[in-house]
């Protein structure tokens, strides 16, 4: 699926915050994202759609994640995910 557009912020404890382009829902815990310019990898830990009630073009998809190093790297909730684009 993919990719769309949005942005990445690493936290203070390593922990990662993505906006992802509303058009990416369903994301899913366990779902990989990848960044396809540099392909750094996320896994997902967490997601919720932000809706605003008054422009839905600024709607999108709040996602918690982990940064995924290296290919040996699992997710920590499913061992079978799914992979997700964003840019």
């Amino acid at each position: 699926m993919g990719p769309w557009p949005g942005r990445a912020w690493e936290g203070p404890s390593g922990a990662w915050t993505l906006a992802v382009d509303e058009a990416g829902w369903p994301v899913l815990a366990g779902d990989i994202i990848v960044q396809p310019d540099t392909q750094q990898q996320w896994i997902v830990t967490g997601a919720q759609v932000m809706r605003n009630n008054l422009d839905d073009t600024v709607n999108y998809v709040r996602v918690d994640a982990l940064e995924r190093v290296g290919p040996n790297t699992e997710p920590p909730m499913t061992p079978t995910p799914t992979t997700r684009a964003a840019t």
